[in-house]
C-alpha cells in the first residue's frame, strides 16, 4: 500500500518508490509529458553506463493477448484470477465486498485483493508497474516507464543525471520504472555509505511553490534517496539525503519552487530483487 504521508501545504508534492505489489490497480489516463511508445518497446541502441537496453515483454491487446487472457478495457485479463475481470469483463471482486479476490473465475475470499494473480505475484498496481504494466506480464523496456497502464518513452534512460527519466507529473502521478543494472552509473551519495552505488536517476518540475515536498523510499529492495536542485547534480546542489536501515523507509521533506527543476538519484544498496519499483508524485 502506498503510504501518503502528511505535509504542511494541502497541494504538496509527494514523492515515493514502492514495490510491485503494492499499489493501485486503476489505471490513470494519459501517458503524462513521456512520447508513447510501442507497449513493452524501447530502443536497442547502447546507452548510459555501457549496457544495451532490453526491449521488454509486450503484452496487450495491440499486440496479441497470450493464451488464457482476453481483451478487457484495452488490457489482456485472465479472467480466472483478474480482481477486476472474474468471470467476465468488468466483474470487479473489490466492488462487492472487502477481502474478496478472483479464484477460478469467482469472488471469493483470498489472500490476493484489489490486484490480479499474474505468475506467483499479487499484481496490484498494473497502472505503475513495469514487469506487469496494464496486463500481467506486459513488462516495459528497461529505459522505459510504466503510466497510466501503458509502457511509455522515459525521456531519458535514467542511467545519470544527464539522461533522467521523466514524465510530466500533471497525468499521471505514478510511474513504474525497472532498476536494470546497466542503466546505472555509481553515484557517491552525502549520506549511507562511503562507497558509490548503483543509481537511477529521475527529473521533475514542481506546479507549486511549498515547504513540505516529502520524498519517500519503500519496496522489497534497500534504496537511498538525494535530492538535487541543480542539473549538475554535484554535492553543493544537493537539498536532501536520507539513508534508513534496511526494512525502513528512507524520507526527505524538500522546499520547492513553483516551475522549479529538480532531480532524485535513487541508490541500490546491496543485490537488485528483480521487481519492479514505483516513482510517485502526488500533487
Amino acid at each position: 500500500m502506498l503510504l501518503r504521508a502528511s505535509v504542511a501545504a494541502s497541494s504538496a508534492l509527494l514523492l515515493s518508490f514502492v514495490g510491485a505489489a503494492c499499489g493501485d490497480d486503476g489505471a490513470a489516463s494519459g501517458s503524462g509529458g513521456a512520447s508513447s511508445s510501442s507497449a513493452g518497446g524501447g530502443t536497442s541502441s547502447s546507452t548510459g553506463a555501457g549496457g544495451g537496453v532490453d526491449q521488454g515483454s509486450p503484452h496487450t491487446p495491440a499486440t496479441g493477448c497470450l493464451e488464457g487472457f482476453v481483451e478487457c478495457d484495452g488490457i489482456c485479463a485472465d479472467q480466472s484470477n483478474d480482481g477486476s475481470h472474474c468471470g467476465e469483463c468488468g466483474n470487479a471482486c473489490f466492488n462487492q465486498s472487502a477481502g474478496l479476490g478472483c479464484v477460478g473465475g469467482e469472488c471469493v475470499e483470498s489472500s490476493c485483493t484489489y490486484g490480479a494473480v499474474c505468475g506467483d505475484a499479487c499484481v496490484t498496481n498494473r497502472s505503475s508497474n513495469a514487469d506487469h504494466c496494464g496486463s500481467c506480464f506486459n513488462q516495459c523496456a528497461s529505459d522505459g516507464l510504466c503510466a497510466g497502464g501503458t509502457c511509455v518513452d522515459g525521456g531519458g534512460d535514467g542511467s545519470s543525471c544527464a539522461s533522467p527519466l521523466f514524465w510530466n507529473v500533471d497525468d499521471d502521478e505514478s510511474v513504474g520504472f525497472r532498476f536494470t543494472p546497466a542503466l546505472t552509473t555509481e553515484h557517491l551519495f552525502t549520506c549511507g555509505p562511503l562507497d558509490p552505488l548503483p543509481t537511477r536517476w529521475f527529473r521533475f518540475t514542481a506546479n507549486d511553490t511549498e515547504t513540505g515536498v516529502e520524498v519517500r523510499a519503500d519496496g522489497a529492495d534497500d534504496f537511498i534517496i538525494e535530492a538535487f536542485d541543480a542539473a549538475t547534480c554535484a554535492p553543493v546542489a544537493s537539498i536532501g539525503c536520507n539513508d534508513d536501515d534496511a526494512g525502513a523507509n528512507p524520507q526527505l521533506t524538500l522546499a520547492t519552487a513553483a516551475g522549479g527543476t529538480y532531480f532524485v538519484a535513487v541508490g541500490l544498496k546491496g543485490s537488485w530483487s528483480g521487481r519492479s519499483a514505483t516513482f510517485r508524485a502526488d500533487h
